[in-house]
């Protein structure tokens, strides 16, 4: 069949006819991974702790408190179990389409922003299954900066610092490439996450190391203390099956008689005496039902989820609670602000010989971002509005941004292997008459109009319930993830970070969900450093 067919089907269509294949032929690999999750015969009339979301952060909190074997755990997931596509990697591309596994979640309009979006809005496609973004996700493990950490604790977190939280990242992580030299110590092996060096080495990496070298960058650890440079990507995979947190911290537990976990079933609701958390309702197949927890609940239905789980249970800014007819449990200002993302620039291509001439894979984002969900009864999704480009040092920081790839691409490097820009110029932005100098202010300017139409999501929100102290208007929880002005409720996920990282978000909120989990224990008089037998 030629590339130009392939063009004129739409990807909704493909995937729609070969993903039961797909399924059908990868079935036998996962059948007995998916068969760990069914429901427990027999539920405890009360539970110690209720973690809400089986996601990157609730796998692990999950399969780290049930560690101890009389704290009694139930986990309720909204999503189904992962379906068996989820477990290749080359079908990574997947998660990010219309499917069950998301909650396709569309931004309001934005003004400065996504002008070649329809209606100017962008979709989230975020996680709706067991194991979260780490089951639906790009799989790749990048932790940040150090001074990522170093600056929540100066935003009032103690503890947060980027040497108080790296034991935790090495805690989580079961490194499996070779020796790092001088970057070893900064490497967990052993633990429960695989992260695995890049195993598509070829001549493009190489000419990418090379080309940075050009530009005067030296080629180094990722995820080691320097990020000032160029690196080889490390990836969540163990011996060619993705490494969720599903898979390594919560399938293993299932077995243990003081972990259940539920999963199709939709928390609507934290319930409080006076201002205590002492359970949750919840919908499973049609049904409402109410679970109590003696300890603790701990929302980790991530960074949309969270808050406007926060905010059904009361707990929120004063004013917009009584506005929608919410009792108000606590007057929080902060729960839903903060909003955070990582914003890419779609639409910059450079083509090789010998590349397949049609415009781009055959599974892309087009269909989705196009797609506009049908909104439903009282289940509206919540209100997400990023306000992309609003300050304008991100509008600055992106043209810098361009033209370093700029700078990348006439290495040569990377021309030696015949790369070539595709600059046949974006329809409403004027081009300065076809020059190539991208440092000229005509230039600037149309990349400039260049990024606020083709600029969106990459997918990554934190920040919505933000950590900080009291004395901090928008902090949500403290410094040990504690709801602030309640008492038995915590969150665990990428909402609680006070700025966002500057790498991916899953491998910061893996190390989050672990140094939570400690925290938790801790506070119930549980010696961290004890290794039980179950």
């Amino acid at each position: 069949m030629s590339s130009s067919v392939l063009q004129a089907i739409s990807s909704r269509v493909l995937v729609g006819s070969m993903l039961p294949l797909l399924q059908a032929v990868l079935h036998t690999m996962v059948q007995e991974a998916t068969l760990d999750y069914d429901r427990p015969q027999e539920f405890y009339s009360q539970y110690d702790f209720i973690i809400v979301g089986a996601g990157t952060a609730g796998s692990v909190v999950a399969g780290r408190l049930a560690e101890v074997p009389w704290f009694r755990v139930l986990v309720l997931e909204a999503g189904a179990v992962p379906s068996p596509e989820t477990y290749a990697p080359g079908l990574a591309p997947l998660g990010s389409l219309n499917t069950s596994n998301t909650w396709n979640y569309i931004t309001e309009p934005q003004q400065h922003s996504l002008g070649n979006f329809v209606n100017q809005r962008a979709t989230l496609p975020l996680a709706r299954v067991v194991g979260g973004t780490s089951t639906t996700g790009g799989m790749v493990y990048s932790r940040g900066d150090p001074q990522d950490y170093d600056n929540w604790e100066t935003l009032g977190n103690p503890g947060w610092d980027y040497d108080s939280i790296l034991y935790y990242f090495k805690k989580a992580e079961d490194y499996l490439g070779g020796h790092l030299g001088e970057t070893e110590t900064y490497h967990g092996r052993g633990g429960p996450l695989a992260v695995s060096p890049d195993p598509n080495e070829g001549p493009l990496s190489d000419a990418f190391l090379r080309a940075g070298e050009e530009l005067g960058y030296n080629t180094l650890d990722l995820n080691g203390p320097y990020q000032m440079g160029f690196s080889r990507p490390h990836y969540n995979i163990r011996e060619g099956v993705r490494s969720s947190t599903a898979g390594s911290y919560l399938q293993p537990a299932l077995s243990w008689s003081n972990l259940h976990i539920l999963h199709s079933s939709t928390v609507t609701k934290v319930l409080f005496k006076e201002k205590k958390a002492i359970g949750v309702l919840f919908e499973y197949e049609g049904k409402t039902f109410q679970v109590t927890a003696e300890r603790e609940v701990v929302l980790s239905a991530g960074a949309v989820a969270s808050p406007k789980l926060l905010l059904l249970s009361g707990v929120g800014p004063q004013q917009h609670l009584k506005d929608n007819k919410v009792d108000v449990v606590a007057n929080l200002a902060g729960v839903g602000q903060n909003l955070q993302d990582h914003l890419g620039v779609y639409g910059l291509v450079w083509t090789l010989p010998g590349a397949p001439p049609h415009s781009g894979p055959l599974f892309n984002t087009t269909a989705m971002h196009q797609y506009v969900r049908h909104r439903e009864d009282p289940r509206d999704p919540p209100v997400i509005d990023p306000k992309f480009l609003s300050h304008p040092d991100d509008l600055h920081t992106l043209v810098k941004g361009i033209q370093f790839a700029f700078k990348l691409a006439n290495t040569d490097a990377l021309r030696s292997l015949g790369a070539k820009f595709h600059d046949k110029p974006l329809p409403g932005c004027r081009r300065n008459g076809g020059k190539k100098d991208e440092g000229e202010e005509e230039d600037k300017e149309y990349w400039r109009c260049f990024i606020q139409h083709m600029a969106s999501s990459l997918w990554h929100p934190a920040g919505t319930c933000r950590m900080g102290p009291s004395s901090d208007p928008l902090a949500v929880v403290d410094s040990s993830l504690r709801v602030h002005c309640v008492e038995g409720l915590r969150v665990v996920d990428a909402s609680v970070m006070p700025a966002t990282v500057s790498g991916g978000t899953a491998a910061a909120t893996v190390m989050i969900a672990e140094k939570a989990a400690d925290i938790i224990k801790a506070d119930w008089d549980i010696d961290v450093d004890y290794d039980f037998i179950l």
